[in-house]
């Protein structure tokens, strides 16, 4: 029974109320960040800061629930003294269950396992003792069998119980976490003392595709200036009103950049200049 009763039946609290915490810091940080680059940008900090709030008490009251009932689940199924049910059930386990759909589908295969297993066990077991150390070990199968069939079905709703909130765990930390929070591309630095700016959108995404063009490179680069240009490019259909061309200028380099085609045309270092 000591296995019941280990630290996870408390559903891993310090978790718990990191997630919370973490969510609540959020709430009040992301308007103010948001508020300080204007209205609507503050707007949008109460809607990210409000969902990461919500979104991550959610997931970590799941994460709790999924930690205790997986407690329990353990605990019951090593009561059955049945080594080849608790080696299959452990590999059934293992993989991680990522949303709320496949959480559920794992959920209706654990309970039918369960069951399956709880009623063949009744059989089997009686047989497989009786085989192995005649009528004494009849006599264990018999109550290895009848101990399974209450254990197992039990055991394989907790399971379904715990891969179902592991899914809605999961589902709010990614998806919140990243639709949310993500509410627009990061901001620009300026210069080695990376002077704070209002928020340039345009800056900010032309920062934002150079630094996954090269992260390790580009994402090192000394941001000093950018000239946005509305000019007609040949061979091309393009809103009068957009943007085409960005020269961006670092410390390090200096580019060229079709906003259009999203394409580096040229760039040149500062040493060489």
């Amino acid at each position: 029974m000591g296995i019941v009763f280990s630290s996870g039946i408390i559903g891993n609290p310090v978790k718990f109320f990191d997630r919370v915490s973490s969510g609540f810091g959020d709430l009040v940080e992301k308007p103010v960040q948001g508020f300080l680059d204007g209205p609507i940008s503050g707007g949008v900090g109460i809607i990210a800061g409000a969902g990461s709030f919500v979104g991550k008490t959610v997931g970590a009251t799941f994460n709790s629930l999924h930690s205790i009932t997986d407690s329990f689940a353990n605990g019951l199924s090593s009561l059955t003294g049945d080594k080849e049910y608790m080696e299959k059930r452990e590999k059934a386990n293992r993989k991680e269950n990522k949303n709320v759909l496949t959480g559920s589908v794992k959920a209706v295969e654990s309970i039918g396992k369960g069951i399956f297993n709880g009623l063949t066990g009744v059989i089997e077991k009686p047989i497989e003792g009786g085989m192995q150390g005649g009528f004494k070990g009849f006599m264990k199968g018999i109550y290895k069998g009848t101990k399974g069939l209450v254990i197992k079905p039990v055991t394989g709703v907790l399971d379904g119980v715990s891969k179902i909130t592991e899914g809605v765990s999961n589902t709010f930390v990614s998806d919140i976490q990243k639709k949310v929070l993500r509410s627009r591309v990061p901001r620009v630095f300026y210069g080695r003392e990376c002077v704070y700016k209002a928020y340039h959108i345009e800056e900010a995404s032309m920062n934002q595709f150079l630094y996954k063009k090269k992260p390790k490179k580009y994402g090192k680069f000394t941001f000093l200036e950018a000239i946005f240009l509305r000019e007609r490019l040949p061979n091309m259909k393009q809103d009068p009103e957009m943007y085409t061309l960005c020269l961006w200028i670092t410390l390090e380099r200096i580019f060229l950049v079709n906003m259009v085609k999203h394409a580096i045309v040229w760039k040149i270092r500062t040493t060489n200049l």
